[in-house]
């Protein structure tokens, strides 16, 4: 599914990850090396992480006790986006809000609890499911402002760690 662009407010129906934040602000992004743009040209901007380990990198600003990603922007529970989104790595595009597919994430969840924020519901995302629906079957293809994370790839919630936790921060299968 394509993400080429920031998901917007389209005609009164904004996605619901524009009003929270909350993931970028609670979990450490940690992702393989190979993914900064000084290895792979448009890849996540190298200048903002930092060396995990010889196979991992990190967002800046997810260490220490208020963790927040340097790449979001905004309030967190108000109006929020990312200034690389796209650009972000996959963990960050990998991550599936709570109820975006129709399952909840106990994650998302509890990322927004810390915040103060409550779960998201089925029907936080009945608008944006109808509006991105009738994008893409009018062009056969997923508007560009498609959902902010888009499907699940199972090891990616692994490298997703609140900080301070360097046992949980190593991808499967990666030696330190």
């Amino acid at each position: 599914m394509p993400n080429s662009t920031v998901p917007e407010k389209t005609s009164g129906i904004e996605h619901p990850c524009l009003r929270c934040g909350a993931c970028c602000a609670f979990f450490r992004a940690s992702f393989y090396w190979a993914e900064a743009d000084d290895v792979s040209p448009g890849g996540v901007p190298v200048g903002m992480t930092r060396k995990l380990n010889d196979f991992r990198r990190s967002m800046l600003g997810m260490d220490g006790g208020n963790p927040r990603c340097i790449a979001l922007q905004g309030e967190i529970g108000k109006r929020v986006f990312c200034s690389i989104y796209d650009s972000r790595a996959s963990v960050c595009r990998d991550f599936e809000p709570s109820w975006e597919n129709n399952r909840p994430n106990e994650r998302c969840d509890r990322a927004r609890a810390a915040w103060g924020l409550e779960p998201l519901k089925p029907g936080d995302w009945e608008e944006w499911s109808q509006w991105s629906s009738s994008r893409q079957s009018s062009s056969g293809n997923v508007h560009p402002a498609a959902p902010l994370h888009a499907g699940v790839v199972p090891d990616a919630m692994d490298v997703l760690v609140r900080p301070h936790q360097p046992e949980q921060d190593r991808q499967p299968g990666c030696p330190e």
